[in-house]
């Protein structure tokens, strides 16, 4: 259950994510699952540069540590 919850989440704030900083759809959920996976190397070259990208990348980092 806790995979699909981290899955179906990574979507939401992914698309979210890409909404505020303009990027594709892919790159938004690739952001967000090497961010809430903790990977060493992330699976896209992008970086929140917006102040609402960042704000939205402040709460998945904290849902990541939770």
């Amino acid at each position: 259950m806790i995979p699909a919850f981290t899955a179906v989440m990574s979507v939401f704030f992914g698309c979210l994510l890409a909404l505020a900083e303009g990027w594709t759809i892919t790159d938004g959920i690739f952001y967000v699952f090497s961010n809430a996976l903790g990977l060493g190397t992330p699976l896209t070259n992008v970086v929140p540069t917006k102040i609402g990208g960042a704000l939205i990348d402040i709460i998945i980092s904290s849902a990541a540590l939770g």
